[in-house]
């Protein structure tokens, strides 16, 4: 029984993988906190922008905080220190947009049997999605070129907990 059950799981998983064209990112991805607040983010194929949206202030792990409200968001490699950062530029109506600082993501390389050309980086497109890890949401960017998937975790800001 134990075994259909991963058997059936895997299946799952590998439809849904399999289902999306290459290149082609999906149009949506969202997590639901544990209170029903959520973090949705949008592909706009129309301008070639992934837009992120939450009701909610965030926190990520590393630190930064985000607003609530709409951004322009993006993956983007730093050439210098050779680290990924995810650029958020504050969209909402009535604001006047602004760019927040880039949030430092985790990269893992998938293996990949030849090194990617900085040329080949400006063409990337990315599919999004979201784990739902206890309190948090974790989102994952994965890209066939250059093989690679990273990830930024999001909490809920606590505003019961004093501020020292």
């Amino acid at each position: 029984m134990r075994v259909m059950a991963v058997l059936a799981f895997l299946l799952c998983l590998t439809l849904r993988l399999v289902s999306q064209e290459p290149g082609t990112p999906q149009a949506q991805a969202q997590c639901k906190f544990s209170d029903g607040n959520t973090i949705e983010v949008t592909h706009l194929s129309e301008t070639k922008t992934y837009e992120l949206a939450t009701h909610e202030d965030l926190l990520t792990m590393m630190g930064m905080s985000v607003p609530a409200g709409r951004y322009v968001v993006f993956p983007a490699k730093d050439p210098r220190n050779n680290s990924w950062t995810l650029k958020v530029r504050n969209e909402s109506a009535g604001v006047e947009p602004r760019e927040l600082p880039p949030v430092p993501m985790s990269a893992i390389s998938r293996i990949n049997l030849k090194r990617p050309e900085p040329s080949d980086l400006a063409a990337v497109s990315f599919t999004v999605s979201f784990d739902h890890t206890g309190g948090s949401c974790k989102m994952h960017w994965h890209s066939d070129k250059p093989n690679l998937v990273l990830s930024l975790e999001f909490t809920e800001e606590n505003t019961d907990l004093p501020v020292r």
